[in-house]
């Protein structure tokens, strides 16, 4: 009896324990968290690189970058033209140099090496721009011989105004890694970006990386536009006709003579119509804007010209303004330096206490 008392027990129990309606529910495996992100923005394996430093490139030179700079004036690359920063732009300038580490002969053209550049606003932007030797006309074209390097390159990219570039990634990884390119923190005390300096530095950024839109600039200083330095020479009062157009009723002239100097390195053409936005602003921000023709200093002849690289032009604008009392509060002078509407930065000069 006891034995069976056990048996039936025991079987109770497996019963019991083998039953669907007890059975212990196995555990689901979590769901799959969804992936969240774009094929190819994987970032890309690269080592971290040093102002200084000399790297040997993967099918490349050894390449040593030496310095960087902000500037606001553009910079030739090529005999083709000039990269021009427009107002809400500035430029960060790369310095470097290469030499040939092989057993062979190694051709460096104008686009060995490329950059791609991480500003404030967070974006990474891979303009490709030509490389230039310092003082050359045309972009780099050059064939060293096992040992021979060549110094002073350079090279330029767009980057916005406001804020500094903290990052640079070089699009070659160094030999004998798996790095695919190579990571410049800038701004560091190892890769020191050299700042903008006044008047052209926006004083409210302690770290010199903002530009002004807006440059306050003074008579008889020359300044760089778009493809052209502009100095504005002089300013004076004036009733005479100029070409057809007499003052209106109540009026004067006021006559700017300007001075301008193309920094490209190619013909530049000089539109009387509308080479240069010029106007006048009033205490109440009021515009009095600059609509006719630009002038030759000796006739009244259209300013229509093409300097080459290096030439200056004189010419003269012509505004109107009240016979008597101040004529306005600033005087501002920008160069449009595309077919769409994009100007230089332009720069501001106080005329309150002009007579």
């Amino acid at each position: 009896m006891k034995t069976a008392a056990i048996t039936l027990a025991g079987a109770l129990m497996t019963g019991m324990m083998l039953s669907p309606t007890h059975a212990v529910p196995a555990k689901k495996k979590p769901a799959p968290k969804p992936t969240v992100g774009t094929r190819g923005t994987h970032q890309m394996a690269g080592g971290e690189g040093v102002f200084g430093q000399t790297y040997t490139l993967k099918d490349g030179p050894n390449f040593t970058l030496t310095s960087a700079e902000y500037s606001v004036a553009r910079v030739n690359l090529s005999a083709g033209g000039a990269l021009v920063p427009k107002a809400d732009e500035k430029l960060l300038v790369l310095h470097f140099r290469a030499k040939n580490p092989r057993k062979d002969d190694l051709y460096l053209g104008g686009t060995f090496i490329g950059f791609q550049t991480v500003a404030a606003d967070g974006k990474t932007r891979d303009d490709s721009q030509y490389i230039i030797h310092t003082g050359d006309k045309d972009s780099l074209a050059v064939t060293l011989k096992p040992g021979q390097g060549v110094d002073d390159l350079m090279t330029a990219y767009v980057v916005p105004a406001a804020g500094p570039v903290p990052k640079l990634i070089l699009n070659k990884g160094r030999e004998g890694t798996s790095e695919e390119v190579t990571r410049y923190s800038l701004g560091t005390a190892q890769n020191p970006i050299k700042p903008l300096a006044a008047p052209f530095a926006d004083p409210a950024d302690p770290k010199g990386a903002t530009a002004l839109a807006n440059v306050p600039a003074v008579i008889g200083q020359t300044y760089p536009a778009g493809y052209f330095d502009i100095t504005l020479d002089s300013l004076a009062f004036s009733s005479d006709k100029i070409g057809d157009n007499d003052p209106p009723d109540g009026k004067r002239w006021l006559v700017g003579v300007m001075t301008v100097k193309n920094q490209s390195h190619e013909h530049v053409y000089i539109s009387a119509a509308n080479a240069f936005k010029i106007f006048l602003k009033d205490s109440d921000g009021d515009k009095t804007v600059f609509d006719g023709y630009l002038r030759h200093v000796k006739n009244d002849d259209n300013t229509d010209d093409s300097p080459e690289f290096g030439e200056t032009v004189r010419t003269r604008f012509y505004l109107p303004v009240p016979k008597d009392g101040a004529p306005g509060a600033t005087l501002s002078i920008a160069e449009n330096v595309d077919n769409s509407g994009g100007v230089s930065r332009a720069y501001v000069y106080d005329i309150s206490g002009l007579k």
